[in-house]
């Protein structure tokens, strides 16, 4: 939260921020690898452990299933719940092996998040989704969501990878769909941060959250899930909601014949994508059953798509990328964007960490 406010200070009008669903569905903010190599060593050592355990009795009774032999699946487990205790007792084990995604938030909320920074941030409380948003919920603010989605250990070959929780482990499809339920059913849900609100005419926060990610089919999902009517009535933070994101990563080379599902959304390349998808035919998009018509256009704004790139520090290729019409920018430096933002437009200030 500190880092949030600093940004602000300095000019940005937007903050990147990555998001992690923890094991038991609640929507952590922080970095994957931040957590796992320098915040899970701050958890107390008996609830690592614990979990390691749990973790190790589940996989030993997924295992014990498997076998045909009793003798067999008694090794199994026991040698599983062996591997969990003594993971959870060795810190560097701890801190290679636990993601947020194999931890409960009773377990996650418990880091210090800011004292491997530096001493004034010791014990510095690791924020869920929900204390973010209702923290800025009257801030004319932009929260970019960065929906993170962890690899289980093993096989990281795209075909074979698993994703989620532990022993639980799926399909990057079947987690996306999780993950995207469990956001639609926050964005439903929360609330202003002060009760009386919800007396008045208007409820509505000012803060705007976009939905980003690098798996695709989380961003269809959501855009899926939104589409359809709330089962209870749409929260307030529905008409908060700026718009959803793909995002592609310097390597990807997907981003030229990539298919989506709804023109409207923003597109969040790498900035070195940018000049090939400015240009004619590169951005098309497809309709589920029942949607709207499909096509492609000569350039992105014509299709109403809005492109955000990143990530940019310096000043002149930040000009050339409004140039060719990129619409938003993540940056390190919010100092630098604020200036560019004098004679660029005044929306463009975005920023992702702070120095």
């Amino acid at each position: 939260m500190p880092s949030f406010e600093l940004a602000l200070e300095r000019g940005a009008n937007c903050v990147e921020m990555d998001v992690h669903m923890t094991r038991d569905g609640h929507l952590a903010v922080v970095h994957g690898t931040t957590f796992r190599t320098r915040l899970a060593s701050s958890l107390p050592p008996l609830a690592a452990m614990q979990s390691r355990q749990q973790e190790g009795q589940q996989e030993g009774q997924q295992e014990s299933q498997q076998e045909s032999q009793q003798e067999s699946q008694q090794e199994s487990q026991q040698e599983s719940l062996q591997r969990g205790q003594q993971e959870g007792a060795r810190g560097e084990s701890r801190e290679e092996a636990l993601r947020v995604e194999d931890l409960p938030w009773e377990v996650v909320q418990q880091v210090d998040a800011g004292g491997w920074f530096g001493p004034n941030f010791t014990h510095t409380p690791l924020p869920s989704l929900t204390h973010v948003v209702q923290h800025f919920w009257h801030a004319d603010i932009t929260l970019a969501l960065d929906l993170k989605i962890d690899l289980c250990g093993g096989n990281r070959q795209k075909e074979k990878a698993r994703y989620g929780a532990g022993p639980e482990c799926v399909s990057e499809e079947e987690w996306a769909d999780r993950y995207a339920e469990a956001l639609v059913a926050w964005l439903d849900t929360i609330q202003p941060p002060d009760a009386s609100l919800l007396n008045h005419m208007a409820p509505h926060p000012r803060v705007r959250v976009l939905l980003t990610s690098f798996h695709f089919r989380l961003i269809d999902s959501l855009f899926l899930f939104l589409d359809r009517p709330p089962t209870h009535g749409p929260g307030p933070l529905r008409r908060g909601i700026a718009g959803l994101a793909y995002i592609y990563g310097p390597n990807d080379t997907s981003i030229a014949s990539a298919r989506h599902l709804d023109p409207r959304m923003w597109l969040a390349p790498h900035f070195a994508h940018v000049p090939s998808l400015m240009e004619p035919d590169r951005v098309k998009y497809e309709v589920p059953p029942g949607g709207r018509n499909g096509g492609s256009a000569s350039h992105a704004s014509t299709l109403d798509r809005m492109v955000l790139s990143w990530v940019i520090d310096d000043e002149a290729l930040m000009a050339s990328q409004y140039n060719m019409g990129v619409r938003a920018i993540t940056t390190n430096d919010p100092l630098l964007c604020s200036r560019a933002c004098r004679y660029l437009s005044p929306r463009c200030c975005y920023t992702d960490h702070v120095r």
